[in-house]
């Protein structure tokens, strides 16, 4: 899948969020690959035109990290089916599960807001966190639920509430 990271034309460019946004999106409806199309054409020709913008370039390198870092739970076929999202605006969402461990890649493909309850199966309880975000979110009921800008892109991993062993006192 091709995924545009700098102007073509004369004409502005899409954001680095923008371009992240489309990156997982093509992710969660199944592109086995990823290419940055970096040209730009006007006002003149450069061949790596992502890379002579040092945001977009800085983008670029944070989401490849993070999508090789997650690479082991992108290339399972453990996805996880059943998963529901009830929004506000439309949000796309994948599952994924690797061991214990369920992992949720969701983006709204539009440039409103949205507030998203994912509700995931065989996930009760336990705390939800969102990768790259230094945030966490309560999960109860098997579900969680958050807030995305416009093209926002949150990744979140889901580990198993240990039980807590109970001592017995005689």
């Amino acid at each position: 899948f091709d995924v545009e990271t700098t102007n073509i034309g004369n004409a502005a460019g899409p954001t680095p969020m923008q371009t992240k946004a489309e990156t997982w999106l093509a992710i969660i409806h199944s592109a086995s690959g990823i290419t940055h199309f970096c040209h730009i054409f006007k006002p003149s020709f450069i061949e790596a035109g992502c890379l002579h913008d040092p945001v977009m370039a800085a983008a670029l390198r944070a989401q490849n990290a993070q999508i090789q870092s997650l690479a082991s739970v992108l290339l399972t076929s453990a996805s996880v089916s059943g998963t529901s999202v009830k929004s506000s605006a439309r949000v796309d969402a994948m599952t994924k599960r690797k061991g214990a461990v369920t992992y949720v890649f969701a983006v709204p493909p539009e440039a409103g807001a949205a507030s998203a309850t994912f509700i995931v199966p065989r996930v009760t309880s336990g705390t939800v966190k969102v990768l790259g975000e230094n945030r966490t979110l309560p999960l109860s009921g098997g579900s969680f639920t958050d807030q995305f800008a416009g093209y926002g892109t949150h990744l979140y991993e889901i580990r198993p509430q240990r039980r807590r062993s109970r001592v017995m006192q005689s």
